[in-house]
């Protein structure tokens, strides 16, 4: 049920019925308001609960799943300014990134495309959009020494699969934590012979790019010069704030720790970035919204030959829409869980007692008719139009990153990777729907479309 995404459909069936605080299991509450709700819940000293440790990578845990605020804020802090939006804005090594792998590997794979056939041939464009983002994000997060090419290299796109087999543990581990559990008492197979295979390759994959970044600063260590100043990866930090740690007692220890880290970060960078960018153009590939293309268009052409990141990102038109994209279809829906901590709390107007497990989700907050009048509509122009007041409402019930101290670190990045490709798609080409386009989207921690694919045909851009 969980997998088919109704427990999300069931949530916001509930709480349009019920109200904004719901109880949906006899220790679980699901919230859906701002004040006395999200704020308190994720603004506050709730924590996760122990289910999350079941993530781990390695079996080491990463920020993501660590229970503890103050541990999940340690290791935070060691990235802040890696992810934070002025330097992702001013990285030469991310633009010099973004540059080569858009328009040496990804362009050239959509005019291959556009050049087929006509009509336009039915095209997986949510893998291709995952290739792209995997080499985004490694060659970022590894440095130099990274040579990966997901997005044109039918050896290494065959691995995409492996990614989506390694991500469906989410489910086992979170979505069906009392099967799993039951099974394993009972003496069956915990989680799918197939997934743990999946898991143990890619622990191989990113362990083997963690031991060559590890080379290359170590190189550098003793004395081998460069040609010119690196600037340090996510790995370069890791392994000098982590190797001082006492908690790692041997050199394998930190190397799978650090190595647990960055696979968490590479497989929801990759996933989450192509589910923005997949859905932003599939609306940019409907009939109906030839008029907001036209408009994107327009404002693209106001942009010189080679526009800065800072003015991709500050484009009013073009940051609507990936906004409105990812209300109405977000990456990452949740229920996010935590759980009330000791004293209880008040949420809605109920007293809470300690120990319960609460949750919002990004499902349900973003579908509030009040809030985003035609909710189920993809309306760019809502947060172009609307009176300050309004927009600030909307802002606060915007949820595609979550909010808090323990909101999405990676958000500055996706967001500059999504808007730096559909910059460069759509001043070169038209997308289309095709028969074979299906969007259907299953609600999860990741909500991928069904199946892994979006398929759309693409053609060289008209006028």
């Amino acid at each position: 049920m969980f997998h088919q995404g109704i427990e999300h459909l069931v949530r916001l069936a509930a709480h349009e019925r019920l109200g904004p605080v719901i109880r949906v299991a006899p220790n679980e509450v699901s919230v859906n308001c701002i004040e006395d709700g999200v704020r308190t819940i994720y603004g506050g000293a709730f924590e996760k609960g122990e289910w999350y440790g079941r993530l781990r990578n390695y079996g080491h845990p990463y920020m993501f799943i660590m229970q503890s605020n103050k541990q999940h804020s340690s290791r935070k802090r060691i990235l802040t300014h890696f992810y934070s939006n002025s330097h992702i804005l001013t990285s030469r090594a991310l633009t010099s990134i973004l540059s080569s792998m858009i328009h040496n590997r990804y362009l050239p794979q959509l005019r291959n495309w556009a050049s087929t056939s006509l009509p336009p041939s039915p095209h997986n464009i949510y893998r291709l959009n995952k290739g792209l983002f995997l080499d985004i994000t490694t060659h970022f997060l590894f440095g130099p020494s990274h040579t990966s090419n997901f997005t044109s290299s039918p050896q290494e796109t065959a691995l995409l699969h492996t990614f989506e087999l390694a991500l469906s543990k989410l489910f086992w581990s979170m979505d069906a934590p009392h099967l799993t559990r039951a099974a394993g008492r009972l003496g069956f197979r915990t989680i799918p012979a197939r997934v743990s295979a999946a898991q143990q390759e890619l622990e191989a994959l990113i362990l083997g790019w963690c031991g060559k970044a590890k080379g290359r600063l170590l190189s550098k260590e003793k004395g081998e010069k460069e040609e010119e100043e690196e600037e340090p990866s996510a790995y370069h930090l890791l392994y000098t704030a982590l190797s001082q740690s006492s908690i790692y007692t041997t050199p394998t220890d930190l190397d799978h720790a650090i190595a647990a880290e960055l696979f968490d970060h590479i497989l929801a960078s990759h996933e989450i970035s192509a589910i923005m960018l997949t859905y932003l153009m599939y609306e940019l590939s409907r009939p109906r919204n030839a008029h907001i293309l036209s408009s994107l268009r327009a404002e693209l052409a106001a942009l010189g030959p080679e526009p800065t990141p800072q003015q991709i990102d500050t484009l009013p038109y073009l940051s609507a829409i990936v906004q409105e994209t990812l209300r109405l279809y977000p990456a990452s829906s949740g229920p996010f869980t935590r759980i009330v901590p000791k004293g209880g709390t008040v949420l809605g107007g109920y007293k809470v007692p300690e120990g319960t497990v609460v949750a919002a989700s990004a499902y349900t907050l973003h579908a509030n008719e009040e809030v985003f009048p035609g909710a189920g509509e993809w309306l760019p122009e809502r947060w172009l139009v609307a009176e300050e007041e309004e927009k600030r409402r909307m802002g606060r019930w915007w949820w595609a990153f979550g909010s808090g101290g323990r909101m999405c670190v990676g958000s500055h990045l996706a967001l500059r990777m999504i808007k730096a490709a559909a910059v460069a798609v759509y001043s070169e080409f038209d997308t289309v729907v095709v028969p074979e386009t299906r969007i259907e989207q299953i609600p999860g921690i990741i909500s991928h479309p069904v199946g892994h694919s979006v398929m759309l045909g693409v053609k060289m851009r008209e006028g």
